[in-house]
């Protein structure tokens, strides 16, 4: 037994050490030179490694300084064509807010916002008119530019009020103002006695007013005046320096015709608009209108005339008046009248009801009506003159309440849009009358229309 199991021992190694030999032969042609089986192993040495995972940033190209490119400015015809497209508000009077905002804007901006700002100026106290001449310092280009710039003043004299603006400063402002064109006088309360006209006790300009205003009484062409007050001396003495007015609007209380006054007023009126507080006299009307029977061109009524009245100026009118404006037109005696005006181009009435003979009556040259529209309004009849007037180009239209639900107005619609006639809708009767009644200036087209620029002085054709 011993000797078989000493023989199977031996074996087993055998068998062992050859498959150890094969093994370490077949890890060496492997690659695994450094395998040794049952040999003693190397120590492990200890490295400091330190791994960063982050990929590598590229290398960053040098930075040249770019030139700065400077801005280019608008040139100056477009920054004014963009004030004047916003110069009028919705109320059709020039935004004063706006353009104050956009003589704030820039340099380049200011002066055309400026100028655009004192187009038309309004003083009503001494405190306003301290400012206007300190901007008008004539001593600069600025302040003599900003003077030239002036086509509109309207001053307010209103004695009743703390710090109210005096006759000397209205003339002064007048005075400065080389290029003015339209003028504003409103007249409130009672002012001191002055010695303009010696034999007249009512209150008038003194001498050093006049003297400054007949410095610019040649340039106005279109006088504003209302009168509050019981005297009416001032508007004479205004008419007596003014000889190229041929646009004069009165309001307030009717003059009464001064017993040293000239024969006839020496101007040959275009247009004149009247607002009385009560029945003009037929005296003050002829003598007004002496010299004007081939020149009246636009005739306005802002309250109802008399029915002697309108015929009394329409007759010696009718042949030259082109425009006439009525409060309303509901009698036979205004269709009467609306008739004989043949050369009639635009006929305007803020309230529309009444006898549709009158709109039959309109010349067929007419080329603008405006009118007022409630409920009760003709429109059937106006429906007839925009289908008949070959002339016909605007339409204006004052929507009073019920008007915009009038059965005929879809029609007047559709017949203007067919036609190519303008139709213009406003429910504010204040846009209306400034749309119909636009700029003085003298015209043979209808409707007149607002105008930035300064009028020219055109003598009505004869």
């Amino acid at each position: 037994m011993f000797p078989l199991a000493a023989h199977n021992s031996d074996l087993e190694r055998f068998a062992v050490e050859g498959a150890l030999a094969t093994a370490s032969f077949v890890l060496s042609n492997m690659g695994l030179l450094n395998f040794k089986p049952f040999a003693a192993h190397n120590r492990a040495i200890a490295h400091d490694i330190q791994l960063d995972l982050k990929a590598p940033a590229p290398a960053r190209r040098p930075r040249h300084p770019r030139p700065q490119r400077r801005a280019v400015p608008l040139p100056a015809e477009i920054i004014l064509h963009i004030l004047e497209a916003a110069y009028f508000s919705d109320a059709l009077e020039p935004d004063d807010a706006l353009l104050r905002s956009c003589a704030l804007v820039c340099r380049a901006w200011a002066g055309p916002a400026q100028k655009l700002l004192f187009r038309s100026v309004t003083l009503r106290s001494e405190a306003a008119f301290a400012s206007f001449r300190s901007a008008l310092d004539m001593s600069c280009e600025r302040g003599r530019a900003l003077a030239e710039s002036v086509t509109r003043l309207r001053a307010v004299l209103d004695y009743n009020q703390p710090g109210h603006l005096s006759e000397t400063s209205f003339a002064r402002a007048v005075a400065a103002c080389p290029k003015l064109y339209e003028l504003g006088l409103h007249i409130y309360g009672r002012g001191p006695p002055g010695d303009g006209d010696p034999s007249n006790g009512a209150p008038s300009f003194n001498r050093t007013t006049l003297a400054l205003l007949r410095r610019a009484g040649p340039r106005i062409a279109a006088l504003h005046f209302s009168n509050a007050s019981a005297d009416s001396a001032h508007l004479f003495q205004l008419l007596a320096l003014c000889p190229s007015l041929h646009s004069l609007s009165v309001r307030g209380v009717p003059p009464h015709l001064p017993p040293d006054a000239p024969l006839a007023f020496a101007s040959a009126l275009h247009a004149l608009h009247m607002d009385f507080q009560s029945k003009p006299s037929t005296d003050f009307l002829n003598w007004l209108l002496q010299n004007s029977a081939r020149s009246l061109r636009v005739l306005e009524f802002a309250r109802e005339p008399s029915t002697d009245m309108l015929a009394h100026l329409v007759g010696r009118h009718a042949q030259a008046l082109q425009s006439l404006a009525l409060p309303s037109c509901g009698s036979r005696e205004a269709a009467a009248v609306v008739r004989a005006c043949t050369h009639l181009k635009e006929f305007r009435v803020e309230h529309a009801r009444g006898a549709p003979a009158v709109w039959k009556a309109l010349p067929e040259g007419i080329q603008h009506i405006a009118l007022g529209v409630d409920a009760e309004a003709q429109l059937e009849a106006v429906l007839g003159v925009v289908k008949e007037r070959e002339e016909l180009e605007v339409v204006t239209l004052q929507m009073w309440e019920g008007g915009a639900a009038h059965p005929a107005l879809p029609s007047l619609r559709m017949e203007c849009a067919t036609r190519g006639i303008e139709l213009r809708i406003t429910r504010d009767v204040r846009v209306f009358r400034t749309m119909v009644r636009g700029d003085p200036v003298p015209t043979d087209s209808f409707p007149r229309t607002k105008s930035l620029s300064r009028p020219p002085l055109i003598q009505p054709s004869l």
